[in-house]
């Protein structure tokens, strides 16, 4: 959401799904300022180890206990190969 002066208000979730293999165990939510900067989520897991986990992120405009309705989607799907790619980019390597 932007303001008359150009400036980003209001706020998003970010909801981390954690999977084993294809199977959902695990959720994390955090809801922020939009354009705060990096988000991260930690999962109590039994092996650390294993190569077997994959987390989908989201970024919704709201998320509550509603499982019926999960806000809209402010993100875009991007592969595994696209995040590779931008991260290499200079200008997409934001570190205050």
């Amino acid at each position: 959401m932007m303001n008359s002066s150009n400036a980003n208000v209001g706020s998003q979730a970010v909801v981390f799904e954690l999977f084993d293999g294809t199977t959902p165990v695990s959720i994390a939510t955090a809801e922020l300022a939009i354009g705060t900067g990096t988000y991260t989520a930690k999962f109590n897991i039994g092996d650390k180890d294993s190569t077997n986990y994959t987390v989908k992120a989201f970024v919704v405009s709201s998320f509550d206990s509603d499982t019926g309705y999960m806000g809209l989607n402010l993100g875009t799907v991007k592969t595994q190969a696209e995040i590779d790619e931008a991260m290499i980019m200079p200008q997409n390597n934001y570190n205050p």
